[in-house]
């Protein structure tokens, strides 16, 4: 890992117009990442099988889907989210501006699984 210290005011202003992820660092045990989804974007209901997903909300607002026949929960700046490894989890933007979070995931490496049935209406 090259730094240890990180400005996020300063990040968020290097974000690529139109970003979805920007990695902040990762190595064999953890993993930090910049989101930035604009209005309407999402990431899709997904669970990690064996790590476990922090996300600190910065900016911005959005719905949040936790389990199957859940009602989606609010996120907004200054929330943290967690979801424990095998959880559902999954966010879409419903604000007017862009949802930006950090997310922290550990251990890894980081597997992926879409979860059918938890579907973003």
């Amino acid at each position: 890992m090259n730094r240890r210290l990180f400005h996020l005011k300063e990040i968020l202003k290097k974000l690529p117009a139109q970003a979805n992820r920007m990695v902040l660092f990762s190595d064999e045990y953890a993993m930090a990442s910049v989101w930035s989804l604009e209005p309407g974007d999402e990431i899709f209901p997904h669970q990690h099988p064996a790590s476990d997903d922090v996300w600190v909300i910065l900016e911005g607002e959005g719905e949040y889907w936790m389990e199957k026949g859940g009602t989606p929960c609010k996120l907004q700046e200054g929330m943290v989210a967690l979801a424990p490894a095998r959880h559902a989890h999954g966010v879409r933007n419903t604000g007017k501006s862009p949802l930006v979070f950090v997310s922290l995931t550990t251990p890894q490496p980081l597997h992926i699984e879409p979860v059918k049935g938890l579907e973003i209406d």
